[in-house]
């Protein structure tokens, strides 16, 4: 019964890891087109923190996107949403 428990532990494990999340790897995305920038800064944008290094390779198409998809979650004000952007 252990020997199972530890394999479904280990898969588990294994797909977290391999699944990023759903967040893009910069690195390895897109190649800068627009759309895909869109689409990451949109998704970022309500999911999660804003990625110096998407913002790199998009430039304002990122950035723009991502304030649009912070400001659709509730309670996040404009202000709020540049904020987010600030490298630390």
């Amino acid at each position: 019964m252990q020997k199972i428990e530890i394999l479904t532990v280990v898969a588990i494990v294994i797909t977290i890891l391999t699944s990023g999340y759903g967040y893009s790897d910069a690195s390895a995305s897109h190649g800068n087109d627009t759309a895909s920038c869109e689409n990451d800064g949109l998704y970022d944008g309500k999911n999660n923190p804003f990625s110096q290094e998407l913002y790199g390779m998009c430039g304002d198409t990122y950035y723009d996107a991502y304030i649009e998809g912070c400001m659709s979650v509730g309670g996040n004000t404009r202000d709020v949403c540049e904020s987010a952007t600030d490298a630390d």
